[in-house]
């Protein structure tokens, strides 16, 4: 399980993703070609800054024509919410792994 929070640069969370299940469902079957979820850490913490988190987002909604439909929405949610990140100065994408 990998939480998905925003943090501003002082680490404070901003908002957590409610689904931490549907990443380690995107990571077990799409990272070959990747930028992004290729370098997540299951077991330690990764953190995207707003450059980083628009390149994750789009690896996010590829990677949701691979999965299943109830999924693919799940993922789709996701990126939603990882762009929150890519449209803010100062607000990066930590992933924290078991």
């Amino acid at each position: 399980m990998i939480a998905v929070r925003l943090q501003d640069e002082d680490g404070h969370v901003e908002d957590e993703f409610d689904d931490s299940e549907i990443l380690n469902v995107i990571i077990e079957r799409n990272t070959a070609d990747t930028k992004c979820l290729l370098f997540i850490d299951p077991y330690g913490d990764t953190t995207f800054n707003r450059y980083q988190a628009e390149v994750l987002a789009k690896e996010v909604d590829a990677a949701a024509a691979n999965i299943s439909d109830v999924d693919a929405e799940r993922a789709r949610r996701l990126a939603a919410f990882v762009r929150r990140a890519a449209a803010q100065v100062h607000t990066y994408v930590k992933l924290i792994g078991d």
